[in-house]
Parts: C-alpha cells; sequence; structure tokens
C-alpha cells in the first residue's frame, strides 16, 4: 500500500507539472500569413520620362504574374501597386503618403525616377520602407533604407572611362566631353570623383556642357565641344536628350561617337531611326533584349507577348522592372524565413538586402548589395548594330566613385 502510495504522488505531481505546459502548447497562436504582400512603385508613365520609364508599368505587371504563377512569397501572391509620378515630384510626395497609408501597406517600394527618390530620402528612413531606386548618388546616400537599382550614374562613367582606355587606338590619350541633362539625373556625372577618375585613366575630360530637358536644340554646346577637339561625346540622358544631342551632331557633320548609360537604349532608336543611332555606345547592368538565347530574356518574353505588350516597349527599363520585382521577392522570403511572417519589417527586409550578393534574376543582372555601396557593380558594355544592341565587352567591375561627403 505503501508504494501505491507513493506512486500516486509521484503521478499527481508529474501531472500537475506537465499540465501548464500542455496548456501552453495548446495555447500557442497560429502564425497566419497576411493574403497578399504589396510593393509599390512610383515610375512615369506619362511626362519627360515616359519614352523610357513608361515600359517598367507593363514589367511590374508581368513580373508580378511571374512571381504568382511560381508560387508567390512562401505561397502568398504578391500585388504591385504603381502609381504614375508623371514628372512631377509634389504628386510623387503625396503618392508616397497615399501608400504608405495603404492597408495593408507595402513592404517595399521602387522609385523610378531620380529626383523623387532624392526628396523621398529621408521619409523614407524615418518610415524605415525598403526602396529601390534609380541611382543618383544623392537617392541612395546617405545610406539608409534606399538602394540603387543599378550602378550609379558616376560608376557607369567610370566603367566607360575604363573601357575606353581599353579599346583606344589613338597615339594621344581621348579627349571625352560631357553633353547631359541639366537634372538631378543628368548632372549625377558632374563629380570631382569622375573627374579625378578620368584623369587617373589617362582620359582628357575637356568639357562639361547640359542643356535642359525640354531643350530640342544643342547646336551651342556642340560647337564649344567641337572646337575642344572631343574625341567622344558621353551623356546622362534619356530617350530625347541622346536624339537631341545625335541630331545636333549630325546636322554639324560633326563625326564623333557617342556614349550613354541605363537611359540611352532601343527607346531612343523608337523615337528616331536605327541609322541616327548606329554605332553609339550603350552601358547598363542588364542583358540585352537581343540575346535571344539568355534564360531571363525568354521567360520576360514569355510575358511580354502573352500580354501582347507594343514593340516599344522593349526597352532597359522593361528588365529593369522584371529585375526588381525578382529581388523584392528574394530578400522578403528570405526575411520571412529568418524571423517568420508575425516579425516581418523593414529592418529584416534591409538586413537581406544587404546580404544579397551575387544574386541573380533569372541571368538578366547580378546584384551584389554591401554595408559599404548600396548599389551594384556589374555591368556590360552594348553597341547599336543594324537596329540591335549587342555586347562588345565582357561583364566588368566598375570603380566606386563615391563622393567623399558619402564615404
Amino acid at each position: 500500500m505503501k508504494h501505491l502510495a507513493k506512486f500516486a504522488l509521484v503521478l499527481v505531481v508529474l501531472l500537475l507539472t506537465l499540465a501548464p505546459l500542455a496548456a501552453c502548447k495548446q495555447a500557442a497562436p497560429t502564425v497566419q500569413k497576411p493574403t497578399v504582400v504589396r510593393i509599390g512603385v512610383i515610375t512615369d508613365a506619362t511626362g519627360p520620362y515616359a519614352a523610357i520609364a513608361g515600359p517598367t508599368l507593363d514589367a511590374y505587371l508581368d513580373a508580378q504574374a511571374y512571381v504568382n504563377d511560381t508560387g508567390g512569397i512562401d505561397g502568398v501572391p504578391i500585388e504591385v501597386v504603381v502609381r504614375d509620378g508623371a514628372g512631377k515630384v509634389d504628386l510623387a510626395t503625396s503618392m508616397y503618403t497615399e501608400l504608405v497609408n495603404m492597408s495593408p501597406r507595402p513592404v517595399m517600394l521602387n522609385l523610378i525616377v531620380s529626383a523623387y527618390a532624392e526628396a523621398l530620402h529621408d521619409r523614407i528612413a524615418e518610415d524605415e520602407i525598403p526602396t529601390l531606386s534609380v541611382t543618383a548618388t544623392s537617392a541612395i546616400y546617405p545610406r539608409a533604407y534606399t538602394f540603387g537599382m543599378y550602378l550609379t550614374y558616376a560608376d557607369f562613367a567610370g566603367l566607360f572611362a575604363d573601357w575606353l582606355m581599353k579599346t583606344w587606338k589613338g597615339s594621344a590619350p581621348p579627349k571625352v566631353a560631357f553633353l547631359t541633362w541639366d537634372s538631378t539625373y543628368g548632372r549625377a556625372i558632374l563629380t570631382q570623383e569622375v573627374r579625378d577618375y578620368f584623369k587617373s585613366k589617362g582620359v582628357n575630360l575637356v568639357a562639361e556642357e547640359v542643356f535642359k530637358m525640354a531643350d530640342l536644340d544643342v547646336t551651342t554646346q556642340l560647337v564649344r565641344i567641337r572646337d575642344k577637339g572631343a574625341d567622344w561625346i558621353y551623356s546622362n540622358s534619356t530617350a530625347t536628350g541622346p536624339v537631341v544631342v545625335l541630331k545636333g551632331l549630325k546636322q554639324l557633320g560633326y563625326n564623333v561617337p557617342f556614349a550613354g548609360a541605363i537611359g540611352f537604349d532601343w527607346s531612343c532608336m523608337y523615337i528616331s531611326t536605327k541609322e541616327l543611332v548606329e554605332g553609339s555606345v550603350a552601358i547598363f547592368n542588364f542583358v540585352s533584349w537581343d540575346e535571344t538565347d539568355n534564360p531571363g530574356i525568354q521567360k520576360m518574353t514569355e510575358y511580354f507577348d502573352k500580354a501582347s505588350r507594343p514593340a516599344k516597349d522593349r526597352t532597359v527599363l522593361y528588365p529593369l522592372g522584371f529585375q526588381n520585382v525578382l529581388i523584392c521577392k528574394e530578400v522578403i522570403g528570405r526575411a520571412v524565413k529568418e524571423v517568420g511572417w508575425d516579425k516581418l519589417s523593414g529592418e529584416a527586409i534591409k538586413a537581406q538586402l544587404l546580404k544579397l550578393k551575387n544574386f541573380s534574376a533569372l541571368g538578366i543582372s547580378t546584384i551584389t548589395y554591401t554595408a559599404d555601396r548600396y548599389s551594384p557593380s556589374l555591368a556590360r558594355v552594348y553597341q547599336f548594330k543594324d537596329g540591335k544592341l549587342l555586347p562588345v565587352s565582357d561583364w566588368m567591375e566598375a570603380p566606386n566613385l563615391l563622393e567623399a561627403k558619402y564615404k
């Protein structure tokens, strides 16, 4: 009997010990997945950047379809919410306010105009919304919550200098002139770091000229550049900008090669002619639409054709939009895996952006971010040849020409 009493006592103590644990286990809440993950986008479907930026609207919608067709993020579909800033900073700012006050609020943002990203930089940091932006230095730095979608414009210019010196056949150092837009975007190459780098590479930067986005004639600037004996003209302008310069060169009979980065692409040919852009050089960090054997190009083309997109939307900013959605999917997915849906935050997503190393967006581009460099660094040089943009260099690592005030 004593043994039975002792056993009963032990059993009672054991049950009393386990009961609270069982109750706790039963009471543990189940984390519910959201019904949708929103990504906010402010682009320009109308306004001065529309010719090149407009196709991002289609790209985001097509990439949304691709991501959702392949399982979304941890089984949750994404929803891309796109707004048209129309080239107006005040309008874009009000749209930002609308987006951050949505329910559910977008967990990431994408900004396709430098001036928008520059104006919103501090608010984005305060609201802790990880943001992918076109890469004017002043839009990305000081380092906070905004990351570049591609190389900074200064880094693109530095890569051009590298390529030029590798391919230059002249006996004297090459003379380069900048003829660029008088805007946040256009002036992003007019820094002391760029000037010093060109000099260090043996490139003679002989002129820095600007023109307004609405200007249709740059004869005055081109005459000054011609008087300096420039061998190349490099421009930080998009769509209409390069076309204005190329038409001016043709009218003057000034036979000098032209180069531009990221915004100089197929859109310039669509609004002019393939003859006007023939032989010119373009630099960007995506594979070309004309590299049809690339799996990323093939997948984009599949969704592009499925949605019956117009041919003029095959600009460099279509792969940009597709790439951005894939980056968002990747870092949000990694953050969910690490902290869970219930603890998903801007801070958690930003941490994953800083861990992104050699991320291949379907082979369209390769993205790496570091604590020092909030923008990618790999790009390639292309050349217009009979209506196509074909590579004339391998993938190159651009110099880091971050302005001293941001280091």
